[in-house]
């Protein structure tokens, strides 16, 4: 998170689009019980077929005289249309960022970067101007600032601790300085001739 708060605003915007999987897993034991579902259905007679259909796009969707659902599918390798008429749809459209309406009365007061988001500070306050002497801590509203791991519950800790640590002016909770193996930045001491050196980035995620 340290690392890569410290990255220019466009950077860290082209590593959120390149990770965009990450909120996107699904855990072993759910496949494995979707595989064991699957397979019995094979095996029970009477059972509609099942059908998974990667690749297609939902472009519309209407209710017939019988109440079903029909969509308007398009597969997305061929640019072939088709149907579907269904019973049931769960429209699993993820999340939109959306400011809360209760910061409307000091939305005037609020730092922007080059997209119009809240430029939020390492310890996940938000950058005000206009004087402002009081602090707005944020949760789960970094993503641009501090990384697509910033909404997981194993970093609400951290993120919590830092705040925590913010507002009481002290090292209330110890966050370790580097708590992964992995180094984001180059290294620190190794210019090849010629070259002057970097600033100091911190080169560790802390998750």
């Amino acid at each position: 998170m340290r690392y890569f708060h410290s990255l220019p605003e466009e950077t860290r915007d082209r590593l959120a689009r390149e990770q965009w999987q990450f909120h996107k897993g699904i855990s072993t034991g759910t496949l494995d019980e979707i595989h064991e579902l699957l397979y019995r259905r094979q095996l029970e007679p009477g059972l509609a077929d099942m059908e998974l259909r990667p690749g297609t796009t939902v472009e519309s969707a209407v209710v017939d005289a019988a109440g079903r659902a029909v969509l308007s599918c398009r597969h997305r390798d061929t640019g072939r249309a088709f149907a579907h008429t269904t019973d049931l749809v769960v429209a699993a459209t993820g999340y939109r960022d959306r400011t809360p309406a209760f910061l409307g009365p000091v939305a005037g007061l609020v730092a922007r970067d080059g997209r119009g988001r809240p430029r939020v500070r390492l310890d996940h306050s938000l950058e005000l101007g206009g004087g402002v002497t009081g602090r707005i801590f944020v949760a789960n509203a970094g993503t641009h600032s501090h990384g697509v791991s910033s909404p997981n519950f194993d970093i609400g800790a951290v993120r919590n601790a830092a705040i925590l640590n913010a507002v009481t002016g002290r090292e209330t909770y110890r966050l370790p300085r580097r708590s992964a193996f992995t180094s984001f930045a180059p290294p620190r001491h190794r210019q090849p001739p010629g070259h002057p050196a970097p600033p100091n980035p911190q080169d560790s995620m802390s998750r």
